[in-house]
């Protein structure tokens, strides 16, 4: 009976991982509390797992690869792939796979994998070269690496502990050295001279409004005539800065021809101005009451309106040492300093709404910033991101 309640179990597992309707961890953690509520296994084995051997190491490479991933180790290791790859497809498979098959010989694949996410991406886009051709054989190389040593990968810290459990002699660091090796080495060969060529050549479709969902907090609206702020610096135009709209562009018609200001404090509005602002649209809402502002209904926001006339869009991240971890958006002086309009702000995978300017920035948070293609060079070249 135990053993089909075993398999039963084990069966609703999988089913649960593979599904991804709750966190691994949180799996894990129902089943073995149910092992013991059904006397399964008594609450002294079913703990024990804690303090296995294998178990704590596991955690300690993933505070490992947390340290690597903060302290800017990725992106130390990006410039020394590109010096040695620099733009040669074959050099630069070669690098990746091998410097990641390191990594991963002394910490945990996965994590080594996530160091290396972020500086493949930035070689990429400096040579203009698909990611997909660089994270497959990335992948790959992690996962080779692991065999080369003891605790590259936990089945070979499990199945060291199997031998001494039985008593023999456990497997030592490097004993898989030489096996791992030549399996990391073909891999390295294959991927280089055959694998790459088959990997699809997949392009960005990235649609950065529909990833952040500007629509929800931005949109258009044109100043009419007899409105308070026509004719007004927008320093001073009250209307706006009593619900803390940001002005991203003005769409202003003169003599037949439209034109697209990027506007400053000094900027004069007039009558007829088109102006692309995001901030708290229902507060925007009541202020239409007023006849201030007319909502500009026909138009849906999307890139091809925050680029164009010479502004690009990007994805930013604050370095591991960067000054402005701590700072708000606002705090940070963003636009002044560095050129760029903060557009929005993800965390942790978490679109934000308007009041992302008021939040600390953090390691990890991914801004969308519009700007000049030379204002984006030179962010990419600061320490500060």
């Amino acid at each position: 009976m135990d053993h089909q309640m075993i398999l039963i179990l084990l069966a609703i597992a999988l089913i649960l991982f593979a599904l991804e309707m709750l966190r691994p961890d949180i799996i894990g953690m129902c089943v073995m509390i149910i092992l013991i509520l059904t006397n399964t296994v008594d609450i002294n084995e079913g703990f024990s797992g804690f303090s296995n051997p294998a178990v704590i190491t596991v955690i300690a490479m993933f505070i490992l690869t947390a340290g690597l991933e903060r302290t800017g180790v990725g992106d130390l290791l990006g410039n020394v792939m590109l010096k040695a790859g620099g733009s040669n497809p074959a050099l630069l498979t070669i690098t990746v796979m091998a410097t990641v098959g390191i990594l991963s010989s002394f910490m945990n694949n996965i994590g080594a994998t996530v160091v290396m996410l972020t500086p493949i991406y930035s070689i990429c886009k400096k040579i203009n070269y698909s990611p997909s051709k660089l994270l497959i054989p990335l992948s790959f190389g992690s996962l080779m690496g692991g065999l080369t040593t003891l605790i590259g990968t936990p089945p070979n810290l499990l199945v060291s502990m199997a031998l001494e459990d039985a008593g023999f002699e456990g497997f030592k660091m490097f004993d898989f050295l030489p096996t791992g090796l030549a399996v990391m080495a073909t891999g390295i060969l294959y991927m280089t001279f055959i694998g790459r060529h088959l990997i699809p050549n997949r392009k960005s479709t990235t649609d950065y409004t529909q990833t952040y969902n500007l629509e929800d907090y931005m949109t258009e609206v044109i100043i009419p005539p007899g409105s308070s702020i026509a004719n007004v610096e927008l320093q001073n135009a009250k209307t706006l800065q009593n619900i803390n709209l940001i002005i991203i562009s003005i769409h202003r018609k003169e003599n037949g021809a439209e034109t697209v200001i990027t506007p400053n404090k000094n900027t004069v509005l007039k009558t007829g101005d088109r102006l692309l602002v995001e901030g708290n649209l229902e507060k925007l809402f009541k202020v239409i009451e007023t006849k201030d502002l007319i909502i500009h209904i026909k138009t849906k926001i999307n890139d091809d309106q925050l680029t164009g006339k010479g502004m690009r869009l990007a994805e930013v991240v604050p370095s591991p040492q960067s000054s402005i971890l701590g700072q708000t958006i606002r705090q940070a002086n963003i636009k002044n300093k560095y050129g760029v309009l903060a557009l929005a702000l993800k965390k942790r995978e978490k679109q934000l709404n308007y009041k992302y300017v008021d939040l600390p920035l953090e390691v990890g948070d991914v801004m969308l910033v519009q700007g000049t293609p030379s204002s984006l060079n030179d962010i990419a070249k600061i320490q500060t991101f």
